[in-house]
């Protein structure tokens, strides 16, 4: 009776078992299965590649249209071109090749540094190289550059650019400067000056207009990444509130919530590979050399504003050489002085007082007899003077404004004469002397408006239509 009774005890122990192991592989077929309808959920949320629009008028407002700062190329023309399209007139962004002091010394006057480098999480204590004399201020903005902190993705790109203008002398209120921040930067700066950096970051993520000129030079591929991370970031919350109820549901069950608490690492570390790059800007102020990145909290000084471009290359090197010896993904760009804002600026004041010399003259031989004392090349120059935009607000200078002065008091005909003939010329040269930097921007705009045109619908169709009437075409591709 007793090994009868042991027997049956066994046998109940084994259906125990089975029945154990029966639950536990439906449990984990349930958890496996549930796994997969999230994959399934998150990959039919995420958008398809041809949502896009193809024709490129209704993509462009698309993108001009897109509620968030998409990712743009570090390009000169393309960082110039935001510049223009803002209203700044008087600086442009050249790229420089070497960090040779060859070339840098041929750079035209430079008002600061964008350097691009990838960036990875221990950059954010990169304050070992800094001199005695840094500091970083993190409570007020007073007697710092203006600075914004880094707020929304992407945006660093006209983060750097606005770092760096929005710190030079604006023409405006400062005569001698020769930079023009343009209107909408200049109501952007007083609207934010008693913001502190993350409002300002704030400010500058609804920037509509800047975000606007900013996503004209965004691929689709970047159109299509920004609406991917809006759907991955709502697909994770999704995802953490599900497992946070089922959490509740197994509360005790020890071993299910630290399967929960190992999946939720997991979540949060899905794409901590993808490899991100990031702009920094460099600026002189106030007799000092500030290194401005978004992602730090405040701007940093870094050493004297004396021979402040090889106080910069040096941090540069510095940083580069904490990478690799075979990463070479860095680039690095100068805002720098416009020579065409200057040559407009003296086109503009010597139409202004050749028009006073023609107004002088009008006005002691009237009926316009005074155009028969004009030589064929005077007649001739007039035709010049369509060239020159009447529209642009140039300030003279102190000299200019003094000879405009004057001529308002001549009224010796034949010194008006004399004064015309002269004034004629120098605008002639003036015309001519321009002409190099203005088929120079004429070159830069087109080239930045190419960088606007989507080429990828051009590419697929073409190759569709090649493997459709090319029987050798994989033969070819491979």
């Amino acid at each position: 009776m007793e090994t009868r009774l042991r027997r049956s005890g066994r046998g109940q122990a084994k259906k125990d078992d089975a029945r154990d192991q029966d639950r536990g592989k439906r449990k984990r077929d349930e958890q496996i299965k549930a796994s997969k309808n999230d994959e399934d959920d998150e990959q039919q949320q995420l958008p398809s590649y041809d949502y896009l629009p193809q024709d490129p008028e209704s993509l462009m407002r698309e993108k001009t249209q897109h509620r968030r700062w998409c990712t743009v190329e570090s390009d000169p023309a393309v960082f110039s071109q935001i510049l223009q399209e803002i209203g700044v007139q008087g600086a442009k962004v050249a790229e420089l090749y070497s960090l040779d002091s060859q070339e840098l010394s041929i750079l035209p006057q430079a008002y600061g540094l964008i350097f691009l480098f990838r960036w990875e999480s221990h950059d954010d204590d990169d304050t070992e190289h800094a001199s005695p004399s840094t500091t970083v201020t993190r409570d007020s903005t007073a007697n710092t550059p203006w600075f914004a902190s880094q707020v929304a993705d992407n945006a660093c790109a006209s983060l750097a650019l606005l770092n760096i203008i929005l710190n030079l002398p604006d023409s405006t209120t400062t005569p001698t400067a020769s930079i023009d921040t343009g209107e909408y930067l200049r109501l952007f700066k007083s609207f934010t000056a008693d913001f502190n950096y993350v409002n300002r970051g704030l400010a500058l993520a609804n920037f509509d207009r800047l975000r606007s000129i900013h996503n004209k030079f965004a691929r689709a591929v970047d159109v299509r990444s920004a609406d991917i991370d809006i759907c991955r970031a709502a697909a994770d919350a999704s995802a953490r509130e599900k497992k946070k109820t089922k959490k509740k549901r197994k509360r005790g069950r020890r071993n299910a919530d630290d399967i929960d608490d190992d999946e939720d690492d997991d979540s949060d570390d899905q794409y901590e590979d993808e490899e991100a790059f990031h702009f920094i800007g460099f600026v002189p102020f106030e007799n000092a050399l500030w290194e401005l990145d978004g992602l730090t909290g405040a701007p940093k000084q870094i050493g004297s504003s004396d021979n402040w471009i090889e106080t910069a290359i040096s941090r540069i090197r510095h940083r580069i050489e904490r990478y690799a010896a075979d990463e070479i993904r860095f680039n690095l760009m100068a805002v720098v002085k416009d020579a065409l804002y200057e040559h407009r600026r003296e086109i503009r004041a010597r139409h202004a007082i050749l028009r006073e010399v023609e107004v002088r003259l009008e006005k002691v031989l009237a009926g316009g007899k005074w155009q028969e004392l004009l030589t064929d090349e005077a007649q001739l120059a007039r035709s010049f003077r369509g060239q020159i935009d009447m529209e642009l607000a140039l300030a003279m200078t102190d000299s200019e404004s003094e000879e405009l002065e004057l001529v308002r008091k001549l009224c010796d005909v034949d010194e008006l004469a004399r004064l015309h003939d002269e004034k004629r010329k120098a605008l002639i040269d003036a015309i001519s002397d321009a002409r190099p930097e203005e088929i120079a921007n004429e070159d830069r705009q087109n080239y930045a408006l190419k960088k606007q045109f989507e080429y990828s619908p051009f590419v697929r169709t073409f190759i569709a239509e090649l493997r459709k009437h090319n029987e050798n075409f994989n033969e070819l591709m491979s």
